[in-house]
């Protein structure tokens, strides 16, 4: 392995294998009977998520291993828990210029930061 790659999720990328990943990730949650949307989603729901953000993938050996969809805050209203002014909201009204920036660490590597695509 020549260690992991993050990269946008590209249009090539295949929904079916992402789905399965997040499958196999949430399996023992959904052996619980957690009923968490990646425990049993179909590759058109993720497909939906995708298109709802800006997702990254984490990529080794040219596979998908990981991934990440970054949202809006202000695309949360109406929830209960990210209505509450110490949550999700809170760092886009006091921050602006941190709103868009996306930082990511994988394990002991530097951070890194991802730039939301030019609009």
């Amino acid at each position: 392995m020549d260690g992991i790659s993050i990269r946008p999720w590209l249009e090539t990328d295949s929904a079916v294998e992402l789905t399965e990943l997040l499958h196999r990730a949430y399996a023992r949650l959904a052996a619980m009977n957690l009923r968490f949307w990646a425990t049993h989603q179909s590759a058109e729901v993720t497909e939906k998520r995708i298109a709802s953000g800006e997702c990254f993938v984490a990529v080794a050996d040219g596979v998908i291993c990981g991934t990440i969809l970054f949202r809006d805050a202000s695309r949360t209203s109406g929830s209960p828990l990210y209505d509450r002014p110490d949550v999700a909201h809170q760092l886009s009204q006091r921050h602006p210029e941190q709103a868009t920036r996306r930082r990511v660490s994988l394990s002991g590597e530097a951070p890194i930061d991802l730039h939301p695509a030019a609009s």
